[in-house]
């Protein structure tokens, strides 16, 4: 049987049990099932500081999920090679139904040979793996629906292979690699 809701929304337990009273220790707390369902607490394990006691029983706690993340940007790539060098154009999107405001564009290069030489229509930075494009002053937001025209020339050794984790102000967008 469930009783009234305890600390932190977690269900009571059916019983505590309480320390004697010619103890120093104090019993914290104790969590059952939290489908209310009784269970039987095996063996508990006891620690004792001095001062407070705890008891920790086999039952595991979950915590809720979290919502999944809203795509609000898709990238299309697309990237060009010789040897030793490339050129990489970029849409990026706004999927969204509101603006985005001081967009930042992030990826991660997976050659850690690759390097950002010169951008356009951003400002771009590059520590390591690590690619930046930041708004440029003249185009700080985007509009919903609306597409950003971007790219870079850049360098490689070792294979010119296409970016990944691509963030916008810090969430996921979906990226679209385009072959010519």
């Amino acid at each position: 049987m469930r009783g009234p809701s305890g600390a932190y929304g977690l269900p009571r337990p059916a019983s505590v049990d309480r320390p004697t009273a010619d103890t120093d220790d104090h019993v914290i707390g104790a969590v059952d099932r939290h489908d209310g369902a009784a269970t039987a607490h095996a063996d508990p394990v006891r620690a004792a500081s001095g001062s407070v006691t705890v008891r920790i029983y086999n039952d595991v706690i979950t915590t809720p999920s979290p919502s999944p993340q809203t795509i609000n940007c898709r990238v299309d790539y697309r990237q060009v090679t010789w040897t030793g060098g490339m050129t990489a154009t970029i849409e990026l999107t706004n999927t969204s139904t509101t603006p985005v405001r001081d967009w930042r564009l992030m990826f991660l290069f997976t050659n850690p040979g690759q390097a950002v030489s010169l951008g356009w229509s951003a400002t771009w930075s590059q520590t390591g793996s690590e690619v930046t494009a930041v708004a440029p002053s003249w185009g700080t937001d985007i509009a919903p629906g609306q597409t950003v025209h971007l790219g870079f020339n850049g360098s490689y050794s070792g294979g010119g292979s296409n970016p990944m984790q691509w963030r916008l102000n810090g969430e996921p967008c979906t990226v679209r690699i385009i072959t010519t």
